[in-house]
Order: C-alpha cells, then structure tokens, then sequence
C-alpha cells in the first residue's frame, strides 16, 4: 500500500539572505543511512535518485513547496510559498542540504510574516512510497520512493515531534467521513459528491493552517 510520507526534523531554516525583497532560506533537507524522529531510516541510493529528479526540476524553475503539509500529494498553486532554489548531496553527513527562496504570494507573505516574529520555520520532505517494518520495528524507505517537493513548517519543539503518514485506497488521498467512504465503496455517489468532499478537505486545510499560526505566534 502507498503512503503520503511526511518528514519532520529539528533542524531550523536559517536566513541565508534578504535582497531587495527576498529572502533564502537554507538548512538540511533529509538525511539517509539515519532514523529520524519519525522512526524511518532513507535507504541512500533512493534518496539520492529522487533528489537528483528533483534538480532537474529545480533547473526548469518548477520546484515549488507549501505552507505546512497538504492532505494531498499534489502541489497546490494557491498555497504555494517558495520555490527550491537549491540541492546538494553531503557525503560526509549523509545529508541533502538545500536552499529556498520565499516567493511574493500569499503564503509566502506569511511565512516571511511569521520569521519576522522570530518563530522558527523547518523544511519537511513529502513523498510517496512504500513502508518495510524491519524486525526492531524501523521503518525503511525503499526503491519506491517517490520524492514530490518540500514543504515549510513550523519548527518541532521536541525531539519525537511526528507529522505522521496517512494511509490511502487511491491515488487521490482523500480522508473521508465513514459515511462518504460507505458511499464511495458502494458505488452509490456522483461526482457532486466527490467535489464537495474535496472543498471540505481544502476548508479544512485552511482552518488547520490558521489555527497553527495563531496559536504559535501568540507564544
């Protein structure tokens, strides 16, 4: 079964640089050979090809990452906030180090808004792929990663600090009521239904999204 994977690490997006505008953003982005506090180790071959898919789209300036993780896979144009501006693999500390750049939409506003207030921004990988639980109970990322962008958020404040991975029967990766699914898996629904289950994910998603950054920029 596919997985949305979703990475959360403690390592803070640092300022690289503000010019005339823009402001960059650099830190470690994944890291291979180590678990991580989501109880998975990245197998390096895989990791390594999936960032090098990403480069090339990083060169065809099409790699753009979100405010906070979506439900979804799929890049949302309306929640896009920056763009990847850089990846390189780190050999001696297993690690794929990049750079962001934040962009001028609305997303980008408030994440520039929020760092401005000194609350500390992460980057998170989102992907795709299959788990292997290993006898002591690791989770391995293999051959079937599929790496989809980096996402921004909100610094973990603990070292066990999960975003978590969400189960799907589709490539859609919709979360439905026990009603909706019932109405799915009979086959009794039509695309209205289908379309208001999606604006309620997006609601939803935006509520989400409000409330995490009310409640950290009141601290």
């Amino acid at each position: 079964m596919k997985h949305l994977i979703i990475e959360s690490r403690k390592h803070e997006l640092v300022v690289e640089a503000k010019e005339s505008g823009s402001v960059k953003l650099g830190g470690i982005f994944s890291q291979w050979d180590t678990k991580n506090n989501n109880n998975r180790i990245y197998e390096k071959a895989p990791l390594i090809r999936e960032v090098e898919k990403l480069r090339g789209l990083i060169e065809q300036q099409r790699l753009v990452g979100e405010l906070d993780h979506p439900t979804s896979p799929k890049v949302n144009l309306d929640r896009v906030s920056h763009k990847i501006v850089d990846l390189k693999i780190d050999e001696d500390n297993k690690s794929v180090n990049g750079s962001i750049e934040l962009l001028d939409t609305s997303m980008g506003k408030t994440a520039k808004a929020i760092l401005d207030k000194g609350v500390k921004l992460a980057i998170s990988s989102r992907a795709t792929g299959e788990l292997e639980e290993k006898d002591d109970g690791t989770l391995l990322v293999g051959d079937s990663l599929n790496m989809i962008t980096y996402d921004i958020v909100l610094m973990p404040g603990v070292d066990d600090a999960i975003l978590g991975i969400q189960e799907t029967i589709d490539e859609d990766f919709v979360i439905l009521t026990k009603a909706e699914y019932a109405a799915i898996s009979s086959g009794d629904y039509d695309l209205t239904t289908v379309d208001k289950i999606k604006e309620k994910m997006k609601a939803l998603e935006e509520q989400l999204l409000i409330y995490k950054l009310k409640h950290y920029l009141k601290q």
